[in-house]
């Protein structure tokens, strides 16, 4: 390949290469869909894609990122083609993306992949991170939500369209570090390849919210899955699998701080015991740290372009 590449503006095909890629090489849970929902939640003028493309057009890297009010800004979907590291591809997608933002003094933030956390910090300025990791969890064997169904309490679980939107995005907030995310909680639930489910206690308060997408090599991604306790979580969970009969024969993944001991308890017992560990992220921020009580976070929103 000629050294000489460009930085651009990605488009969907764009997206959908790099999507492809990263499966292949890393086994990065994605959808095509997504693309989509970002630039629905965030818009054009709170979100950026960029892609390095070589002369023939072919997609070297892929990076993007996204703003949260008042001054958040998050990175995410930082890739470059194994065969294309260490030639500055990934380095010059990277600070091109967190140019603006670090003009602006913005408090930049990623959940970084292990092996690239400490290059993060040294070179980028990441290098104030959260008491926890992010773990990747995994059921391979399949699932059976009567060995969970105990654990679910008392709390109500609905559809999405059951509840307004407002209430949720409230919810979301109040456990978001008060950090209004509104379009993407609207966005991300009517997400085309997600289930979601929202649980409400007897007043009708909102008291958790899930969902679950189907991303690559057949795996179904929870995330978010927010709740006030683990029988809501077990709720939640139970009534999304049960969904779609095809659901629980899937390969099921969670994104869930390290923190939050619960959550393992409830894969052990839905997998007869099966439950994975699939490797780490790191959380890091250019500033400070967001104050966020992770026992009620189960999973993750989104691990590219989420802070929690």
């Amino acid at each position: 390949m000629s050294s000489y590449f460009t930085i651009e503006e990605a488009s969907f095909d764009d997206w959908k290469r790099v999507v492809d890629l990263c499966t292949e090489t890393d086994r990065w849970s994605f959808t095509y869909d997504d693309f989509h929902v970002w630039k629905k939640a965030f818009g054009e003028d709170k979100s950026r894609f960029l892609a390095a493309k070589a002369s023939d057009g072919d997609v070297l890297g892929f990076v993007c990122m996204a703003k949260f009010d008042p001054n958040i800004t998050t990175i995410g979907m930082h890739y470059v083609q194994p065969k294309y590291r260490g030639q500055g591809i990934g380095t010059q997608l990277f600070d091109k993306i967190m140019q603006d933002s670090k003009a602006q003094g913005r408090n930049i933030c990623l959940n970084g992949i292990s092996y690239m956390s400490e290059k993060y910090a040294d070179r980028k300025g990441l290098n104030n991170y959260a008491d926890w990791i992010l773990s990747i969890l995994n059921i391979n064997g399949g699932a059976d939500t009567s060995k969970i169904a105990h654990l679910a309490g008392n709390s109500k679980v609905v559809n999405i369209s059951d509840v307004d939107v407002a209430k949720i995005a409230a919810y979301d907030q109040s456990v978001a570090a008060n950090i209004d995310r509104s379009k993407l909680v609207e966005a991300w639930l009517n997400h085309p390849a997600a289930w979601s489910k929202v649980a409400l206690d007897g007043n009708g308060s909102v008291v958790g919210y899930g969902a679950a997408r189907m991303v690559t090599l057949d795996r179904l991604l929870f995330g978010p899955l927010y709740a006030n306790d683990k029988a809501t979580a077990a709720a939640l969970i139970k009534a999304i699998l049960d969904h779609d009969t095809s659901l629980p024969t899937r390969r099921i993944q969670f994104f869930s701080p390290s923190t939050n001991d619960d959550l393992f308890d409830v894969l052990e017992l839905l997998s007869g015991g099966n439950c994975d560990d699939g490797g780490y992220f790191v959380s890091q921020f250019t500033g400070q740290l967001l104050t966020i009580d992770t026992k009620n976070v189960y999973a993750v929103s989104d691990h590219a372009l989420g802070f929690i």
